[in-house]
């Protein structure tokens, strides 16, 4: 697991409680397979996991380990099988080893039980932590709920998760967390963190099967998509990752043969589930979808994060396969501005307001990359979402202007449960600038509120607006504006369709966030 969080390598861990289950998920490659105490649950029909006890674990932890060949075999310590003291926890956890024959144990709790678990790795037994929601203190919780979500929540399982990296732990799981939080421990830690419903940028994700089958009953988890039930291998087969301008031409000439639809998205990777919204728009409008994953220089100034822009392409490749996404284009710089390039192309009006004011030859970068991937990949469609809403106007407008038979679709924002808008920058935000981020929707629903009480004085929205966002210590305000929605051009009276699009330093992130209105 070590090594694969070095390399970049994503780590797959699913449950098994069984024999046979788990000789089909090691033939199947599974990396880890953990014998976890959801067992009294999916297994024995209890409502939680509290009933189950040491030799429930240790039968079931036996007949896995027996299936198992190759994959790495994790099991829990049931509750109360280390909390009442630490000789009893070292007792139960060799138990597991010697008697129910797995390689490592879990346990629940963070810096709490720091002692615990460096008292059972000098017994030589591997131990994998496991923070956020701990199903073993339900009753604590108020049930089954994401933890995380204050600041002072949010630094306590940030806490939590070091405690148990410096007490000894191999690995971490980390259960219903913000994925904004989640990223950060990953950053943070030198272990390999292990996510369930916790976002796509943990080192690697473990899923109950039955619940990844559909088979969860009353309960269905958010982070599950079903549906498809293809193996993992069948539908990785179904999606191609090409570096060359020349193999996307090959094969959309192909599906142009076979008289076949294509969707296309740009993006420039470390993709989240705003970007999967636009794929499956695509792929329910198309016969083929393809997505392109290039981290443009030319639309970046020289201070701007270009190097330190997130790079996931593992996780990238993923999500996609998840979407249904046919063909992911992957090229390297050179291969998109070869020696000797010098044609840019330049769109005036629209782009010389809001982000174009702040961001100079920014846009003149993103229409010369769309225009030319455009060309590259012959689309019935492109995919943009509403949150780069001037970007949208921006390559409506070139590709009107220049004539090319291709639609622009909008998509909807995608929001965070919080009411923060999905980007791949949220992931530079610390668990207090996380917080403060959500002062954007906050001050864009004060805005929303006050134009359906009939205000329509641009001037008060926008004082009102920076009233709320300068109350946040930790925001600075780029530009707040209200504009016309077709020319982006400021309005002093809202009389007709409008953008309120607002742009706020978080820290050193610069976030933006939007949203239309019309009588």
């Amino acid at each position: 697991m070590q090594k694969q969080k070095e390399q970049g390598d994503k780590i797959s861990m699913l449950t098994a409680y069984d024999y046979s289950t788990a000789k089909l998920m090691d033939q199947a490659g599974i990396n880890s397979l953990l014998v976890g105490d959801s067992l009294g649950m999916v297994m024995l029909g209890y409502e939680d996991t509290l009933s189950v006890t040491m030799e429930d674990m240790i039968h079931h932890s036996r007949a896995v380990a027996n299936g198992a060949q190759n994959a790495l075999v994790v099991t829990d310590l049931p509750f109360m099988s280390y909390h009442i003291s630490i000789p009893d926890a070292v007792a139960n956890a060799g138990r597991l080893i010697k008697e129910g024959h797995a390689a490592a144990v879990k346990l629940e709790g963070g810096e709490a039980f720091s002692e615990t678990i460096q008292a059972i790795t000098r017994a030589s037994i591997p131990v994998m932590g496991h923070i956020g929601l701990t199903p073993q203190s339900i009753h604590a919780f108020g049930g089954f709920k994401v933890q995380g979500k204050t600041i002072e929540a949010a630094q306590k399982i940030l806490q939590d998760a070091l405690a148990v990296e410096k007490a000894g732990a191999f690995a971490i799981v980390l259960e219903a967390i913000p994925a904004d939080l989640a990223a950060l421990i990953t950053k943070k830690l030198t272990i390999p963190t292990i996510g369930i419903g916790a976002g796509n940028q943990t080192d690697g994700q473990v899923l109950v099967y039955q619940d990844m089958l559909g088979m969860y009953g009353e309960m269905q988890p958010k982070f599950y998509r079903t549906g498809n039930h293809r193996s993992i291998g069948e539908r990785n087969k179904t999606l191609k990752t090409v570096k060359t301008i020349e193999e996307v031409r090959n094969q959309v000439k192909a599906w142009r043969q076979a008289g076949q639809s294509i969707g296309f998205v740009p993006t420039m990777g470390a993709l989240h589930e705003g970007h999967r919204s636009l794929m499956e728009k695509a792929k329910q409008d198309n016969d083929h979808v393809i997505v392109s994953i290039f981290v443009n220089p030319t639309q970046f100034s020289p201070n701007e994060d270009l190097a330190s822009y997130p790079r996931k392409l593992q996780a990238d490749q993923a999500l996609c396969s998840a979407a249904g996404v046919a063909l992911i284009f992957h090229p390297e710089v050179e291969e998109m501005y070869p020696a000797g390039f010098n044609t840019y192309v330049e769109s005036f009006g629209v782009t010389e307001v809001l982000e174009g004011a702040s961001r100079p030859a920014h846009f003149r970068g993103v229409t010369t990359v769309v225009l030319k991937l455009i060309q590259i990949t012959q689309p019935d469609r492109v995919y943009f979402g509403q949150k780069d809403a001037q970007q949208v106007a921006v390559v409506q407008q070139m590709t009107r202007d220049l004539n090319i038979p291709v639609d622009i679709i909008a998509c909807p924002i995608i929001r965070e449960a919080d009411g923060l808008a999905k980007s791949s920058r949220n992931s530079y935000l610390n668990p207090a600038e996380r917080q403060a981020a959500l002062v954007l929707s906050r001050a864009l629903k004060l805005a929303q509120e006050q134009l359906s009480a009939g205000v329509r004085n641009s001037q008060a929205l926008i004082q009102a607006m920076t009233a709320e966002i300068a109350s946040e210590p930790l925001a600075k305000i780029d530009y707040i504006e209200i504009v016309n929605q077709k020319t982006l051009q400021k309005v002093d009276t809202i009389d007709s369709a409008i953008l309120v699009p607002i742009a706020v330093y978080i820290g050193k992130t610069r976030l933006i966030d939007n949203f239309y209105w019309e009588e």
